[in-house]
């Protein structure tokens, strides 16, 4: 086969070119995920449990480093150079050549979120369905899960383990750049263009935690401590650029819970307790504490050991 010289001078003259999306700046609101407690306390056979529950979080915001921000200057910011009559820019050379070390999502959290389980169990395994609500600048957010769950009682103590998958509504409002690395035969050129995009998400995540709590019912107040670990997916954006790869942001937390119960009636119960919280970060671990207020309805009988 011959190769026309034609064609080989044009592919050596036009070079080819190589675009690349990144993250550079995100505002988000709303809720962080949180499930209520759920401890092992009642040794009925066919249990039906209604839980309405308020969390009060006691930070109004996390700001966290996705890893995505490109390089900065000495000073810790991104250089870039206009180009006249082009929307695109233009990086100095040797200018942005340091890791991004500061904060370039912050999640803005309602301080209040409202929801409810309701929980069918038979002997030791349980089905979880659940729904909950905040607000935070004029905009509601609802959120919801199903799980599964796992207990074993004792006559002193009893455990549960369960699998949640959640949903979570979010608003968000993001910078990122669209970065066009142009190969020639002799230079490499980069072009540089800055776009945003603002809306609302919902997305899907998993959950696992693991509950243990005293299980004595002549004790007027019984304890319980929770581990729990999952991630929340902030925004999910394939659709701007599904050429590029996608824009998201998914958050890794985990969290120890520690309070009291008390069954107050044999229908009713009541668990107070404190949580602290944990998200990963790139370069640190953002913490903060939040307070639970939990009231646990039996819609069947039961019968406590």
């Amino acid at each position: 086969m011959k190769i026309r010289p034609l064609f080989v001078i044009a592919l050596l003259v036009s070079g080819c070119a190589v675009t690349t999306t990144s993250l550079q700046n995100a505002y988000v609101e709303g809720p962080a995920r949180k499930s209520n407690i759920r401890v092992a306390e009642d040794s009925g056979v066919n249990t039906v449990i209604f839980r309405p529950y308020l969390t009060y979080c006691m930070q109004n915001a996390l700001y966290l480093n996705t890893g995505t921000h490109s390089k900065v200057d000495s000073a810790g910011n991104y250089t870039l150079i206009p180009v006249e009559n082009h929307e695109y820019m233009i990086e100095p050379d040797g200018v942005n050549i340091y890791a991004f070390r500061g904060k370039n999502l912050t999640w803005a959290l309602p301080k209040m979120k409202l929801g409810f389980d309701l929980e069918f169990f038979y002997e030791s395994f349980g089905f979880i369905l659940g729904m909950n609500y905040a607000s935070l600048n004029n905009r509601r957010f609802w959120g919801g899960n199903l799980g599964l769950a796992f207990a074993h009682r004792y006559s002193a103590w009893a455990w549960r383990m369960d699998f949640n998958v959640h949903f979570d509504h979010m608003y968000y409002r993001i910078d990122y750049l669209n970065t066009t690395e142009l190969f020639l035969l002799w230079d490499t050129k980069e072009y540089v263009t800055p776009r945003s995009s603002e809306g609302e998400d919902l997305n899907w995540n998993p959950e696992f935690s693991v509950t243990l709590n005293s299980n004595k019912s002549n004790w007027p107040v019984n304890v319980f401590t929770a581990l729990s670990f999952g991630s929340q997916t902030l925004f999910d954006l394939p659709e701007l650029v599904p050429e590029l790869g996608d824009l998201s942001y998914t958050d890794s937390y985990s969290y120890i819970a520690a309070g009291i119960f008390s069954r107050i009636s044999p229908v009713h119960r009541l668990l107070i307790g404190i949580r602290w919280n944990y998200h990963a970060d790139v370069n640190s671990d953002v913490r903060y504490l939040d307070y639970i207020l939990q009231f646990d309805i039996f819609l069947t009988k039961t019968e406590q050991e």
